[in-house]
């Protein structure tokens, strides 16, 4: 697929949106098993503001746009369509909206694969839709980023979560 496979919703809701994401993913799902590869849930870490401290669940909104713009856990696979959520390099395009499609995952040292469902990678290779100067066929690893926000009861909370949300279709309002 190429960046014409995008699906724009203008009209259509987020609802619309994440139930033709849903559909998708679970292709490339099937596609992955077919070829022994595999999708992975990748789970966001949510601690007490400059803590370690896990926060429980109940202290985090469920809304992404009340988390740092940033998800709570995502399905991801070689072959997934992704945006990114935040800016990386702004230089290189590589900013919020930007799209593209995973093409590796790199798992901390010593392992090769996710070793627990919810793991977060070290790095996720996207190839992005558009030019990269200093870039292998503009393909660029993202890694985890970090975002204050306040929780539920005033909680101050950090999310570290890889930047990227499903992009098989959009609105104009991610």
């Amino acid at each position: 697929m190429c960046s014409s496979d995008l699906r724009y919703f203008k009209t259509s809701t987020k609802k619309d949106v994440r139930a033709h994401n849903n559909r998708k993913t679970v292709e490339l799902k099937e596609h992955l098993k077919s070829i022994g590869q595999k999708l992975y849930l990748l789970k966001a870490r949510d601690y007490f503001t400059g803590t370690r401290t896990p926060c429980p669940p109940e202290r985090v909104y469920n809304d992404e746009n009340k988390c740092g713009a940033l998800l709570q856990q995502l399905y991801l696979g070689v072959g997934s369509r992704v945006m990114l959520r935040h800016n990386i390099d702004v230089q290189k395009g590589l900013v919020n909206g930007a799209t593209g499609r995973v093409v590796k995952f790199e798992w901390s040292i010593f392992r090769r694969d996710q070793h627990k469902v919810g793991d977060l990678p070290t790095k996720v290779y996207v190839k992005f839709d558009h030019d990269i100067a200093g870039s292998d066929d503009n393909v660029w690893p993202i890694s985890s980023v970090t975002s204050n926000f306040e929780g539920k009861k005033n909680t101050p909370v950090t999310r570290e979560m890889i930047p990227l949300i499903l992009a098989w279709s959009v609105n104009t309002h991610k």
